[in-house]
């Protein structure tokens, strides 16, 4: 077969690779909007998101309603606009002008972002190896092979977040840990990953200097995961180091990009930087966001095989001085003990990491095959029976969430009442309203409204524990004296209160028969009520 007829080749596998992978990504959505009935709203959630996914479609919404800078919608706290966040305000403005809602401008960007990492990942396999099998292996582990997560999760125990998921292998539920579950996610992961292996490419491989390409990708990197500037900030200087203690000599035209990196990262440093000291909402979520790394058995079981694998490819580019991966190496090597830095984000460095360690699998693989092509044996029976074992955790992953569509679950779908009373309040009450409910309820209004909540996010609320007890411990458990109880939602400049069957069961709060809340919008799931002033109230009931 001649050069061309095989390159040709080659493009229509790595088409049907990427086809392929998309579509598993898009699989539980297109069922769920397809089967959720004239009784549900589809809202587009996934299990990998948990209570993440309603906070990116609170700032998409609020794209949508005009704003450029986003509030904190999951606090009640009087607050200034100050964060920034492109993707998605883009995703909110093109929602405005086309009309497409919310989730389906979500999961386009998802498409379009995890695209651009595939492509991305695919041109970065090109310049490495020369190979077509070499290059089409890596595609396809990349973005299908997970770990062996799914065989040692501790399936008997009961959910809970704190203690149910730090037991889990990270390939379960750590999305940025594994390239499937990233393209799966969320746009922001694909992009921050695409971004990390563009600045790289650049630094590290690009035929001319790229300095001005390598500020730009680090400062947009910053300002949409600013926990990635320091995984691009600390590789390449421990190779620079690692590289002059070697040659003993210092390459500065490599140390020049390298600045460039700092440079271009440095302006969104200080816009964090900023806004987390003077702003009382932003600074309590920064000490709030606590994303640190499970027991490291954890992630040897999450990467599991490839682990194995890479540190195999690790030892032979060493040994064999195949010097264009050791970039790749300390990369790894790196990233790895980033994981247990002294810092609470930990968890994020994971991000880009199962690229590395897939570059050093194929690294090992394509040492290994020629003695694995005579074991006919092993090529159609076992090698097909191993790859079907490490795609198992993903596919659990999509099939949970197939699941969950199947069963209409909240909030995988929305129940119309809910819908509508929402639409309700998005269009009736004021941008600068306040809504209490249960959690659940509480974590997708802002979604869909637009508005705040007392609380309804473990990171974004405000004292979420302690405004967790007092309303689930205290204001809807029982009646009490209703001055104090009014004066509970002043002073959390709570202005609606949100009632179905959710906040129903956490107690025998009646809010009926209360004088300082007045109804203003009732259907079969859901009431919700004013709550009124003091000139007009009568604190006797």
């Amino acid at each position: 077969m001649g050069y061309f007829a095989a390159l040709k080749k080659e493009k229509v596998i790595a088409g049907v690779i990427i086809a392929a992978v998309l579509l598993l990504t898009l699989l539980p959505s297109i069922y769920g909007a397809l089967t959720a009935g004239p009784g549900y709203r589809f809202f587009g959630h996934s299990g990998m998101l948990l209570y993440d996914y309603p906070v990116y479609l609170s700032q998409i919404e609020q794209a949508r309603q005009g704003q450029w800078l986003f509030y904190n919608l999951y606090t009640s706290e009087p607050q200034t606009a100050v964060f920034f966040s492109p993707v998605w305000l883009l995703l909110g403005k093109l929602g405005a002008l086309t009309g497409i809602n919310n989730g389906w401008m979500f999961i386009f960007g998802r498409l379009l972002a995890a695209a651009g990492l595939i492509s991305g990942f695919y041109f970065l396999l090109r310049r490495l190896f020369e190979n077509s099998a070499a290059r089409l292996t890596g595609l396809f582990l990349a973005f299908f092979v997970s770990g062996l997560g799914i065989w040692f999760a501790p399936w008997d125990r009961d959910w809970d977040y704190t203690t149910f998921f730090y037991s889990l292998p990270v390939d379960l539920w750590v999305a940025e840990s594994n390239t499937f579950l990233t393209l799966y996610h969320s746009p922001l992961f694909p992009l921050s990953q695409l971004l990390i292996l563009a600045i790289f490419y650049w630094w590290w491989l690009a035929p001319k200097n790229r300095w001005w390409a390598i500020g730009l990708a680090s400062l947009f990197l910053g300002i949409i995961h600013p926990y990635d500037l320091i995984t691009v900030g600390a590789a390449p200087a421990v190779y620079l180091a690692v590289d002059w203690l070697r040659q003993r000599r210092l390459d500065f035209p490599a140390l020049k990009s390298y600045l460039w990196i700092l440079i271009g990262g440095l302006p969104a440093g200080l816009y964090y930087v900023l806004i987390t000291s003077w702003n009382s909402v932003a600074a309590g979520w920064a000490r709030q966001n606590i994303t640190l790394s499970p027991p490291v058995g954890n992630y040897l079981v999450g990467y599991g095989l490839i682990l194995t694998l890479a540190i195999f490819g690790a030892i032979l580019v060493i040994k064999q001085k195949q010097e264009k991966f050791y970039f790749v190496v300390v990369w790894a090597v790196t990233g790895f003990f980033l994981l247990y830095a002294p810092v609470n984000f930990q968890r994020r460095f994971t991000n880009g990491l199962h690229l590395a360690l897939i570059i050093l699998t194929v690294v090992c693989l394509v040492e290994l095959w020629p003695r694995l092509y005579r074991q006919r044996t092993f090529i159609y029976g076992l090698a097909p029976l191993i790859i079907f074992f490490l795609i198992l955790s993903n596919l659990a992953v999509v099939a949970t969430d197939l699941k969950s569509y199947q069963k209409k679950a909240f909030p995988y779908l929305i129940p119309a009442e809910v819908s509508a009373a929402a639409e309700w309040l998005k269009n009736e009450s004021a941008p600068e309203a306040v809504i209490i409910s249960d959690i659940k309820d509480g974590n997708v209004l802002p979604a869909l409204t637009g508005r705040r909540v007392y609380y309804g996010h473990g990171h974004q609320t405000i004292g979420f524990g302690v405004k967790a007890r007092l309303a689930e411990n205290w204001f809807w458990r029982v009646n009490h004296d209703p001055a104090a109880e009014w004066q509970f939602l002043t002073e959390n400049n709570i202005t609606y209160l949100w009632y179905s069957a959710r906040e129903r069961a956490l107690g025998n709060f009646n809010p009926a028969a209360k004088d300082y809340l007045t109804e203003v919008y009732r259907n079969s799931g859901v009431v919700i009520y004013r709550v009124d002033p003091i000139e007009i109230v009568n604190l006797t009931n």
